[in-house]
């Protein structure tokens, strides 16, 4: 299975150094300890119902409260060059998930939507010129969200390559199983979702 899996990825990204372990610890714990040295985290999903299940389980609520990097999990169709969505809820946590998709988008020429369920734009226009600055090379737009946030968010992220959400770390496991946010756009996206932890 580890040699099928580095020849795929050898082919997607022949520059990339790619490297592999079979660690005798439960897995959630062996991924754990990798998140202290790395930047992110990638687990997949089999097929397009199953993740919010996968987050709902001690392992995948482990990952999300626990995890020392940015976790993604990728299922469903993936489009590379679609837009990077970022589902901003407040402004306190808008700087973690901006410096995660800004970067991400800056590395894949991709442009960058902000989308927000409240009233007025997800960053005030003010800050969001010194994001503009530090990343030039990415176009930013922003778009208002109705409906139920969760939903919604799922719904602008229909066809985007990547869709960035926080995780609030004071309530962990309790705000997943009540229905956080996070956990209903995992349940709903159609494409890979990154969960940034914000504190």
């Amino acid at each position: 299975m580890l040699n099928t899996a580095v020849t795929r990825a050898r082919a997607v990204a022949p520059g990339i150094e790619v490297t592999t372990g079979l660690p005798e610890a439960v897995p959630v714990n062996a991924l754990l300890s990798r998140s202290h040295q790395a930047g992110l985290l990638v687990v997949g999903s089999h097929g397009l119902g199953e993740v919010g299940s996968l987050l709902l389980s001690s392992v995948g609520a482990r990952l999300r409260a626990e995890a020392a990097c940015p976790v993604v999990v990728v299922r469903g169709h993936v489009t590379p060059k679609g837009p990077v969505v970022v589902g901003i809820a407040d402004h306190d946590e808008s700087e973690a998930l901006l410096a995660f998709a800004l970067a991400h988008a800056s590395r894949t020429t991709n442009a960058l939507t902000l989308a927000h369920a409240g009233d007025g734009p997800a960053v005030p226009e003010r800050d969001l010129g010194t994001w503009r600055e530090r990343f030039p090379s990415v176009t930013v737009g922003q778009e208002r969200l109705t409906g139920r946030p969760g939903k919604a968010l799922a719904r602008a992220a229909s066809g985007a390559s990547l869709l960035v959400v926080g995780s609030h770390q004071r309530h962990g496991l309790r705000a997943l199983l009540r229905g956080s946010v996070s956990q209903a756009v995992l349940s709903h996206a159609t494409c890979p979702v990154a969960v940034i932890r914000v504190f």
